[in-house]
Order: C-alpha cells, then structure tokens, then sequence
C-alpha cells in the first residue's frame, strides 16, 4: 500500500512539476547547466555528494558531464561521465551515462520544470548500478 500511494504521490509531484511553456523538445536542455547531487552506494555502506557541470547537445542528444567532485568522509575525487538523453514533450526524460573510462552506465530518470527563461532538471538514480540510490538537482547556466 505504501509503495502505491508512493509512487501516485511522485505522479502528482511529477505533473505539478510541469514547466510553465508548452512542451519540451531536445533544445529545451541545450547547453550547460551545474549539478548537485547525493547518493547512496549500499555495497560500502555510506553516501557522497557531488558537483559537476552538464553539456546537453540536442543535435546529437549526448550529454557530457565535466568537472566532477564527489567527497566522502572528507576525501574528494574527480571524474567525468558522457552519455546519452531521451526527452519527451511532457519534459521527462531519461539520461544514460557512462563514468570514466570503461566505468559503468547509470540511467537517471529526470523532469524539466520552471520556466523557459530559468529552466530546473530534477533527477533520481533510476536503475541503480552497483547498489546506487540516489537524486539531485541541474540549474541552467550561462557560463
């Protein structure tokens, strides 16, 4: 029951989170945005929380993430991802990416809201690898 009412609760967030334009297209997350994230691995027991920065390429629909800091029990690392993105005209999308160099692919599930002018992606880990759990936040930049 809990899991039901869970999941009609994040609909319900998921549709008021809708942006005020009309409908997202790929262009809609074109260019670049910061990351803030938190997650949780259960094979080592303990979470980290990270920093990075996005690239969305609509013509390509590659992402790229760029000067990634994760820390943990005060010990900071750096990393890089890139990958792909799927968008719909509803502004949800899925982003698959893959860290580092033979690293392994993570799929995020994520929503556009805001406005066109200040758009927000919301993301959670939606098909954990290796036992990761996870959500965070991207704003739009203009750097």
């Amino acid at each position: 029951m809990k899991i039901a009412y869970r999941l009609i609760t994040l609909a319900l967030l998921t549709f008021a989170a809708s942006p005020s334009f009309a409908a997202c297209t790929y262009a809609t997350v074109q260019g670049k945005w910061s990351v803030t994230y938190a997650d949780f691995d259960s094979n080592i027991g303990y979470s980290t929380y990270g920093i990075a920065r996005a690239t969305f390429e609509p013509a390509t629909r590659k992402v790229s993430l760029l000067g990634g800091k994760e820390s943990a029990f005060g010990q900071v690392a750096s990393g890089t991802g890139s990958g792909s993105y799927t968008i719909n005209s509803a502004c949800q999308g899925v982003i698959t990416l893959t860290f580092g160099v033979g690293g392994p692919a993570v799929r995020f599930d994520f929503v556009v809201s805001g406005t066109a002018d200040s758009p927000r992606i919301n993301f959670i880990i939606s098909e954990p690898t290796n036992a990761l759990s996870g959500q965070g936040f991207m704003q739009k930049i203009e750097l």
